[in-house]
C-alpha cells in the first residue's frame, strides 16, 4: 500500500487505504488483473469521500455503501454518481489544486482519452462510446464483484 502512502494527506487518507485494502482483500487476485490494478486507489478514494460526506471514520465505511456509491451510472457506462461524489467532496475535505496527491488520483481515475483514429468512426462501431472508457468505469465491474463476494469484511 505505499504506492498511495502521500506525506501531505491527513491521516483519515491512509485509513481509507487501509480499509480498501480490507475490503478487496478476500477477492484479491494472485494474478495480475487489469480490475484490480486500479482497484485500491479507486475504493480508497471512495471510502475517503463517503467517509468526510457522512462524517465519520473510514473504518465505518461498508462494502455496501461503497457498492451503492457506484450504482448511478450514465449512457455510457461511466460511474457518474461516484464521479459527483468525488468532484464535490475532495474538495470539502481540503483537496484542492493541480498538485494535491488525491486530485491527481482523482483526476487519473475520471480521465476519458479520445479514440486513437484521425478519422470519423460511426458510433455503432464504438459501442455507443464516444471516447475511451475511463479508468474507474474499467475497474468498476471487477469491484462491484469483488465487494459483493461474502465474507468478514462486509457490514
Amino acid at each position: 500500500m505505499t504506492g498511495y502512502r502521500y506525506p501531505q494527506t491527513p491521516l483519515a487518507w491512509e485509513e481509507a487505504v487501509v480499509q480498501a485494502g480490507r475490503l478487496l482483500a478476500p477477492a484479491w487476485p494472485q494474478e495480475p488483473s487489469a480490475g484490480a490494478s486500479t482497484a485500491l486507489g479507486a475504493v480508497a478514494l471512495t471510502v475517503y469521500a463517503l467517509a468526510h460526506a457522512r462524517g465519520v471514520r473510514p473504518s465505518e465505511v461498508s462494502a455496501d455503501t461503497v457498492l451503492d456509491a457506484m450504482d448511478e451510472v450514465d449512457v455510457e457506462h461511466e460511474p457518474s454518481g461516484l464521479k459527483t461524489l468525488l468532484v464535490n467532496e475532495l474538495p470539502a475535505a481540503g483537496h484542492t489544486g493541480d498538485n494535491d496527491p488525491l486530485q491527481r488520483l482523482r483526476l487519473s481515475l475520471i480521465r476519458r482519452e479520445s479514440f486513437a483514429t484521425t478519422v470519423d468512426v460511426p458510433i455503432d462501431l464504438t459501442g455507443g462510446l464516444t471516447r475511451c472508457p475511463s479508468g474507474l468505469a474499467g475497474a468498476a465491474p471487477w469491484i462491484r464483484q469483488a465487494l459483493q463476494q461474502p465474507h468478514g469484511s462486509r457490514g
